[in-house]
């Protein structure tokens, strides 16, 4: 048997966990290129906010999929609570081969800030992180915890929810109905 090697194109794809990618995706330019337009001009983070429903983690998936070939690592984290935060901390780490798949809960979150802190040009899309926008202690809580989770380094952070609301500076894109 003749091993190949890997395509050309493929030299440069991203490490990634992204989810599948939906073929059919019609409108939501505007907010694509001015999610595009702000990460050129230095924007680290920015929240795509709405009504449920609306297509906002569609609109992250396919910013995603379309500049896949600009980052050298796309981390698809679902942020709806602490715990789906580790969860898929702990796979796109287990995959990338950071961590072993037995590793203890209190080494996840450092491992990620350091895999990325030491890496550039990467994206990290926070999906379904709805509690920005709430006042209650537990609510307040998980807003610390998704901003123990922000690495510094070389990199965009997008983040969806229903909430618009300032947290760390982010530039707001709505989407809308």
């Amino acid at each position: 048997r003749v091993e190949l090697p890997e395509p050309s194109y493929l030299a440069n794809k991203p490490i990634c966990n992204l989810p599948p990618d939906e073929s059919l995706f019609i409108g939501r330019e505007k907010i694509l290129e001015k999610v595009e337009r702000q990460f050129k001009a230095g924007k680290q983070i920015q929240i795509l906010h709405g009504m449920g429903g609306v297509g906002k983690t569609r609109v992250a998936r396919r910013y995603a999929y379309s500049h896949q070939y600009d980052y050298t690592r796309i981390a698809w984290i679902d942020a709806t609570s602490s715990v789906s935060i580790l969860k898929s901390v702990r796979e796109f780490l287990v995959k990338v081969e950071s961590v072993p798949e037995d590793a203890a809960e209190d080494m996840i979150r450092p491992a990620f800030l350091r895999y990325f802190e030491h890496k550039a040009h990467w994206l990290i899309v926070f999906d379904n992180a709805d509690y920005l926008g709430k006042d209650a202690n537990e609510t307040d809580n998980m807003e610390e915890v998704l901003k123990s989770y922000i690495p510094v380094g070389i990199g965009h952070i997008l983040i969806t929810t229903r909430c618009d609301r300032d947290f760390m500076g982010a530039a707001r894109i709505a989407v809308d109905v």
